[in-house]
């Protein structure tokens, strides 16, 4: 198993728009803890790369040297002094977001859900976000943030495309129903609806009652 080591000096090189102080925070170590590698690992490559991939660093890369010595105050255990290395690269701007298979759906409607416009600076987690408020409209098959968005960088110019693949579902609802009841009589019924009115992203319910002894008609649209 070897020893246990605890952390030594930690030290952040190549940052230059979070400070060091914000970088150990995400993190998550502190000097004399049980040096967690695991937690390392999340945390250079998984929960840094969100952050600056929410202030437009696309292209962040970083890698950590930990360097393993001698406890002089206990020999059971050792210490290990960490240094962190990132490079930002470049901040990139939102240049051109694009959806495809909405053949019925209009682009408008899909927009609305995305939290970044043509001309911002591109933003990781807001992009995580508006997949899920656009499979929140269940206009589509869930869209997998990672198979069905494509991230094209043009590092000369700074710029980032998305293109959004989606694929339509069923939008449209119709049921019959009919029966017999002691006050109401025979009856029968219809119903219509749709969640995505001629791909506006309106919802519309039709429900008409025939019977002999009484008649119904609704209308819900929102």
């Amino acid at each position: 198993e070897g020893k246990v080591f605890r952390v030594g000096e930690l030290k952040v090189e190549g940052n230059s728009i979070f400070s060091e102080q914000q970088i150990l925070g995400y993190v998550g170590l502190k000097k004399g803890e049980i040096a967690d590698g695991k937690r390392l690992q999340d945390a250079v490559y998984e929960d840094l790369k969100k952050v600056y991939g929410s202030q437009g660093f696309v292209l962040y890369d970083a890698e950590f040297n930990p360097e393993f010595k001698e406890n002089p105050a206990n020999p059971k255990e050792g210490i290990v002094d960490i240094t962190i290395t990132i490079d930002e690269g470049r901040q990139f701007r939102l240049r051109r977001l694009e959806f495809t298979g909405n053949t019925f759906t209009r682009d408008k409607i899909l927009r609305r859900e995305v939290l970044m416009n043509e001309g911002d600076i591109y933003n990781q987690i807001a992009l995580e976000t508006s997949i899920i408020r656009l499979n929140q409209t269940q206009y589509f098959d869930p869209i997998d943030k990672d198979q069905d968005v494509e991230i094209r960088t043009n590092q000369d110019q700074g710029d980032v495309d998305l293109v959004v693949k989606v694929r339509e579902r069923g939008r449209q609802q119709i049921s019959l129903n009919g029966g017999i009841s002691g006050i109401g009589g025979s009856s029968f019924g219809l119903e219509y609806s749709t969640n995505n009115l001629m791909g506006r992203g309106e919802v519309l319910s039709i429900q008409v009652g025939i019977g002999n002894r009484q008649q119904s008609l609704s209308i819900s649209f929102v």
